[in-house]
């Protein structure tokens, strides 16, 4: 598990390096339309985009990422509506139990992290899992990302905590938030959804 979320990051990068003005360019767009916050999936949308279209062909450019901005801003924006309920009901529930303690709370937290995380690994995989899609729809993609966790609960519950740690660490460093943070993880979340289905098909040749 731990090696095969190691090969992805490494992999992850690698291709980020490969297009990196491309990626940094088009994460500086991703910021200013996270403004809002609601809106931080239709930028993460159109970055993953981006980087499924970097990865499966020849050349990149910045415009990859405005059509994905345009071809999932529907998708996207549902997406954020549903993150404002999630996360306020978490922070609601956080909030609550703080100065309360015992093995129950305890508990109450383990499963409001792992939910966190989960609903975090869903949206990593969703954009990625879309493209791979001959008629891409939001149910289906979560669905498929919801079975994709299921079969590699592990590595995605490794992959989704890393990746949540990255973006929290750099919401205190202002450049690389910036510059890296959202392409960087769309990049590593795309190259992950690949390793995932290749690791499945050849799996099912086998049989």
């Amino acid at each position: 598990m731990l090696k095969d979320v190691l090969r992805v990051l490494w992999r992850g990068i690698m291709q980020f390096e490969h297009h990196g003005w491309v990626y940094v360019i088009a994460n500086l767009f991703a910021v200013l339309i996270s403004i809002p916050l609601i809106t931080l999936p239709l930028a993460f949308a159109g970055l993953s985009y981006l980087s499924y279209q970097a990865q499966t062909s020849p050349a990149a450019h910045v415009d990859e990422f405005w059509a994905g901005v345009r071809k999932y801003w529907r998708h996207a924006l549902l997406v954020g509506l549903v993150d404002v309920v999630f996360f306020a009901v978490l922070a609601v529930n956080f909030a609550y139990f703080l100065d309360r303690a015992g093995v129950l709370i305890v508990a109450l937290r383990i499963f409001w992290l792992i939910a966190l995380l989960l609903w975090a690994c869903v949206q990593f995989y969703l954009w990625p899992l879309l493209e791979e899609m001959d008629q891409p729809s939001l149910r289906d993609g979560v669905r498929n990302a919801l079975v994709m966790i299921l079969r590699n609960p592990g590595f995605s519950l490794l992959f989704s905590a890393i990746m949540v740690l990255f973006f929290l660490i750099s919401i205190a460093l202002f450049a690389v938030m910036m510059l890296v943070t959202l392409s960087l993880i769309a990049c590593l979340s795309t190259t992950a959804v690949r390793d995932r289905l290749s690791s499945y098909r050849a799996t099912q040749k086998q049989h």
